[in-house]
């Protein structure tokens, strides 16, 4: 119902609107039919419009009495229940440090009741964060940990909409990368040559694979005919297991990557060290195919990929990078070399759809020969014997 109605103010009448409608949807406390009244409305059609916004919103929601429970609260909650399960131990870490330090303990609504956060506030919460110099990386991180926290939240009808969803944090300022020269990757594999690691280090620089993926590659996935390598699994610590070999970080992390015939032969050469030393101590060996491991066969604990990367960085006197900075290091060098910016994210195995996406959409099943691209700049690197 929609009528007219009069307030004074001052010597003046002034003609208002009211709305008021039964929408046909219960109260569950109540069992009783909702009504909706709202007054003061300047015209009839605010008024109309306000019942038609109404409506629509029940037919769309049904009944959600939203929730008093605080930001911080909620967030915490539904972390320890619905997403760290989900997690490998390492990523459950990474994941608690952001809800604490940006979520609860600098953010502005952290105490605000979840169904009071609006898109501009959280609008202003990352316009702070970008403002601090975080990454990009970083950003994106934060945006999805927060988009998945209140689409749970919608799905629990604690709230009705996603105030994260039409968020756009994609002006980023973008930190300088740290990256290798071709002079450096072949200074830092020249001195990696003594250490039994040598295969993992040739093949982070010269396939920009993740860490955890090259820990779960197995002999298997190697293919010598073809030039390439299936990636198809991943090396995680998980909370309460340990070491364990499982799918790879999303669906496009499924990927065969191209390798040059200078890299598949240092790969049969380590095919040979490794089975000459695993019938030397015969029994002791537990053979789980792995390309990288242990002495003993077992899958390789992921930080001492790091304790002797910085062995060989003090070494050899090469620029003091990241292990995650190879891979960046890798995908630049492709980009310069002029490789389609659609290959190497394939290549790449890239999951982010904010940035990814539409590349993979275009990714066609062609051969991939950017390992050979990729050899090509690393040799010119190499110094000229006289």
């Amino acid at each position: 119902m929609i009528k007219d109605y009069y307030i004074t103010k001052g010597k003046k009448k002034i003609r208002k609107w009211m709305c008021s409608f039964r929408v046909d949807k219960v109260n569950p406390k109540t069992g009783r039919k909702i009504q909706i009244k709202r007054e003061g409305f300047d015209t009839r059609k605010e008024a109309e419009e306000f019942e038609r916004q109404k409506r629509n919103e029940f037919d769309k929601h049904g009944f959600i009495e939203n929730s008093k429970e605080n930001f911080a609260s909620y967030i915490d909650r539904w972390f320890d229940e619905k997403f760290k399960p989900t997690l490998s131990k390492s990523r459950s870490k990474n994941r608690r440090y952001i809800i604490d330090k940006h979520f609860i303990i600098e953010n502005d609504f952290a105490d605000k009741p979840l169904a009071d956060i609006s898109t501009y506030d959280v609008d202003t919460f990352f316009t702070h964060k970008i403002n601090s110099e975080y990454s990009s990386s970083y950003i994106r991180d934060m945006h999805k940990l927060l988009n998945l926290a209140f689409d749970q939240a919608v799905r629990w009808k604690l709230i009705k909409e996603n105030p994260v969803a039409k968020v756009n944090t994609n002006p980023v300022k973008h930190r300088e990368m740290k990256i290798w020269d071709t002079e450096e990757m072949n200074i830092f594999l020249d001195a990696a040559k003594e250490e039994r690691l040598y295969i993992f280090f040739l093949l982070a620089i010269t396939t920009g694979a993740r860490r955890g993926e090259l820990l779960g590659l197995k002999w298997s996935d190697i293919d010598p005919i073809e030039g390439n390598m299936r990636i198809q699994r991943s090396l995680t610590r998980k909370e309460g297991i340990g070491l364990e070999i499982g799918p790879t970080k999303s669906k496009s992390g499924n990927r065969t990557i191209g390798i040059s015939k200078e890299v598949l032969d240092e790969l049969r050469q380590h095919k040979l060290d490794q089975d000459t030393w695993k019938h030397s101590i015969k029994d002791e060996y537990q053979d789980h195919d792995l390309v990288v491991c242990t002495p003993l066969g077992k899958p390789m604990d992921p930080r001492n990929t790091n304790r002797v990367m910085e062995r060989i960085i003090k070494k050899s006197g090469v620029k003091r990078i990241r292990l995650h900075d190879m891979r960046h290091t890798h995908a630049s060098f492709l980009i310069a070399e002029g490789v389609n910016h659609v290959e190497a994210a394939g290549r790449l195995g890239h999951a982010d759809p904010s940035v990814t996406l539409s590349v993979y959409s275009h990714r066609t099943n062609k051969e991939d020969k950017t390992g050979d691209v990729f050899q090509e700049a690393l040799n010119r690197g190499k110094p000229q014997k006289i």
